[in-house]
């Protein structure tokens, strides 16, 4: 009985004793967040475009004459095809008398454009070749990622400098990283100047297409921001 409470009464020793070592080891570190932001403007504009089979007989117009037609259109203003997409293309059936059906036709694309001026001359070509509705879908920027990254590391850096600052004054220094993590990262599609248009009730007008050409309405600028919260080790 004596050798088991012997035993007992060294493994409290020792564990006590580890745990005396472990905390007089405890390491000292710093809390820091650094944050770094920039704007840019938008150089990536999406447009959803509807084109809608419209009239009966020798009066319908096919999508595929309204496609044609807007392609064409496209050409003009000197855009490259292959910004335009096609999304999606479905039928609805209507009466076209007591026992007759027809299939309407319809058809959804994307159209990406680089700046306000080219989206005024889409949408002023909208009127000319039977495009049934359009709205701006998205806006970013094709170096978005780009940008996201040096934010990371610039707040990265500041977090850093602010960390070396601190302890510079009351007399300690940085030592390696323990933790570095992002705490935020803001959304970029931003569409505060949205413009629209609608064959029936909303065509593109003298004012709107003035405003537009002439760079007097512009895109809000994405603003690109992170957060970078670290802790340092205090030497």
């Amino acid at each position: 009985m004596k050798k088991y409470w012997t035993v007992l009464c060294l493994i409290f020793a020792l564990n006590l004793n580890a745990q005396n070592t472990a905390e007089s080891k405890e390491i000292s570190f710093i809390e820091v967040t650094g944050t770094a932001e920039m704007e840019v403007l938008p150089d990536e504009i999406y447009i959803h475009i509807l084109l809608k089979e419209t009239g009966e007989g020798k009066d319908k117009r096919s999508v595929a004459i309204q496609e044609k037609n807007l392609k064409d259109s496209l050409q003009v203003i000197g855009i490259n095809l292959s910004q335009l997409t096609l999304l999606n293309s479905y039928g609805n059936y209507r009466h076209t008398g007591v026992f007759r059906k027809d299939v309407v036709e319809s058809s959804e694309y994307s159209l990406k454009v680089s700046d306000a001026k080219t989206v005024g001359k889409v949408f002023e070509k909208f009127d000319h070749c039977d495009v049934y509705s359009a709205h701006i879908t998205k806006i970013s920027h094709s170096k978005i990622e780009e940008y996201r990254k040096e934010m990371r590391i610039a707040a990265a850096k500041i977090a850093r400098e602010k960390a070396d600052y601190l302890l510079a004054v009351t007399g300690g220094q940085t030592g390696k990283p323990m933790i570095v993590r992002e705490e935020m990262q803001n959304p970029y599609n931003v569409l505060n100047n949205q413009l629209e248009y609608n064959k029936i009730n909303q065509p593109y007008s003298s004012v709107d297409k003035m405003n537009w050409e002439d760079n007097a309405i512009e895109f809000e600028k994405i603003v690109i921001k992170s957060s970078i919260y670290a802790q340092f080790e205090i030497k």
